[in-house]
């Protein structure tokens, strides 16, 4: 049998790799993976944790900043479910960048969410970027494999943190599985009002 040379292999092989990766509408790669944070972000607004759900891959994981990550879909979801009990989120997401790889992209960008305590209490509110990492599945669909963030607010002089605020109001969540909000709010007592959403995204 006539033997094909390891560099000639390998060298076809990444061929029919890129040749796949080019023959896909990179534009239209985008713009689904846009489309997959447009309808997380509206699900965590209206606290559907199913449709949540949905987006994340089997083996997700969550890296958030002051905790250790979150690993499995199943896992996060638990959490969220009780942190959605304690508090109404308001979360606008605005994309900067979304680059497409074969069948892994990333969504680059910067949030604002505002947490009211469903218990009472002030709303509490941050500023902040992200980094979510996707990965396409058999079915075409985009789901969330890593999650990462951290708030851009300046550290507190005063006043309570934002953990310590979440804490309060959602202890089981923060024993069961903390994925890690930021230890950061504006200043303590301060009310606001999360501004109407839109999803503004670099799609081209």
């Amino acid at each position: 049998m006539r033997q094909v040379p390891i560099g000639v292999a390998v060298f076809a092989l990444i061929a029919l790799a890129c040749g796949g990766a080019a023959g896909r509408d990179a534009g239209a790669d985008r713009r689904a993976v846009a489309a997959a944070s447009a309808r997380f972000q509206a699900a965590e607004n209206a606290g559907d944790l199913e449709e949540m759900l949905v987006h994340f891959a089997d083996d997700l994981v969550i890296l958030g900043p002051n905790a250790p990550a979150v690993t499995g879909a199943e896992t996060v979801a638990a959490a969220m479910r009780e942190f959605h009990g304690a508090f109404a989120v308001q979360v606008h997401y605005s994309g900067e960048e979304i680059v497409v790889f074969g069948d892994w992209a990333f969504d680059r960008g910067t949030y604002r969410f505002t947490l009211t305590p469903k218990s009472g209490g002030a709303p509490i509110s941050e500023t902040g970027k992200y980094l979510w990492r996707y990965r396409r599945h058999p079915d075409g669909s985009w789901k969330q494999s890593r999650v990462m963030w951290n708030s851009s607010d300046p550290r507190p002089t005063g006043g309570v943190g934002l953990a310590a605020a979440v804490d309060g109001a959602a202890r089981p969540w923060s024993r069961s599985a903390r994925i890690g909000w930021p230890r950061r709010h504006r200043a303590a007592g301060r009310s606001e009002t999360a501004e109407p959403l839109d999803f503004a995204r670099t799609t081209a």
